[in-house]
Formats: C-alpha cells, structure tokens, sequence
C-alpha cells in the first residue's frame, strides 16, 4: 500500500488507517450506499478484504480527506495487473454532505495522476451501475468513455439493470488534464 499523501484542490489522500476502516465498515452498512455500489451483502464485515488491501501488490487505496471536516470516502485501484499495465477503480464519497459538490471528481482525477505518472499504468477501468447516474457524469468528466454494458433481468428481486463499463487510458487523461497536471 502507498504511503503517499495526494493533495488535490478539493481534497487529498492518503493511506487508510484503522480508524477509517471502522468509519468505512459503517458507510458499507448504510442502505443507499451500498445499492448505489451495487452491493448486496447486509453488512461489511469482510475483515480480510482489509488486510489484502494493506499488501499493496494488487491493490492501492486511499482514505478521501478534506482539511475541514476529514474522512468523507475512499477510493482504490484494484485488480491491477502489472503485466497489462491496468487497474480497476472503485470510489465511495460516504459522506453525503460532499455528494456532487466535486470532491468525487477531485479525488478520481488526483488517483488517476498517481495511476498513470507513479504506477505507469496505461488504462484503468470501472464498473457503474445505469442507475447511479450521478457517478456516471462524474466519471464523463474524469475522461473515462463508455466501453461496454452488462445487462441483467430481475436478480435478487430487484428490476432489470445494467452495468456499465468504462474505461479511460493514459495518454486520452495526460492530453486532457495536461493543464492540472502543470500547476
């Protein structure tokens, strides 16, 4: 895992601690979280999912701060595979005082710098529920494209939905944000 602080203009990252492990443990549990994320599970309790995160070798995550009011969400490169040079990206602003204000898109663009400039990855990919409109505009603004969708019919007694995937590659970000990334 990193041990770098990332300071954007509306936020910074840095390494999770144990106690914002607790606070994420209790974002995992609230309802509308976990169907914006696509999770079924009724609690988080998955200790283990913890301890991967922490060897660093498939996985980077960060805890989202800003200098007001600290803790509002996490964010994590996951899956990479350092042969294709890609990670996957997943993002929780837990804190819903900070929903779309910026703070999601402030912390997508400062791992996306990290991903490509420190980790020298060329692509990274999500996953986002048709519903969650919200993070969809969010990561449009990010650079990530539409690249694919995954249709489902009535799984788990919820009505049909679809997973859209993204995706956003390093030299498309570096042309895009190449004024962020000079200040």
């Amino acid at each position: 895992m990193s041990s770098e602080i990332l300071c954007g203009k509306k936020v910074y990252l840095q390494p999770v601690s144990d106690e914002d492990f607790l606070k994420m443990l209790e974002w995992g549990n609230d309802p509308e979280l976990r169907y914006l994320m696509g999770q079924w599970k009724e609690d988080m309790e998955d200790v283990d999912w913890y301890k991967r995160l922490k060897d660093g070798k498939t996985s980077q995550m960060f805890a989202i701060y800003t200098s007001d009011d600290g803790l509002i969400g996490d964010i994590e490169l996951i899956n990479i595979t350092w042969r294709n040079h890609q990670a996957e990206l997943i993002i929780r602003i837990g804190d819903k005082r900070y929903w779309g204000q910026g703070y999601g898109t402030d912390a997508i663009i400062l791992i996306l710098q990290y991903a490509f400039m420190e980790l020298k990855l060329q692509e990274v990919y999500l996953r986002v529920h048709n519903y969650n409109r919200r993070a969809i505009r969010c990561y449009e603004k990010c650079g990530f494209k539409k690249e694919g969708v995954l249709r489902f019919k009535n799984y788990r007694g919820r009505k049909g939905y679809s997973i859209i995937l993204m995706n956003v590659l390093r030299h498309e970000f570096l042309t895009h944000f190449a004024f962020r990334l000079e200040a």
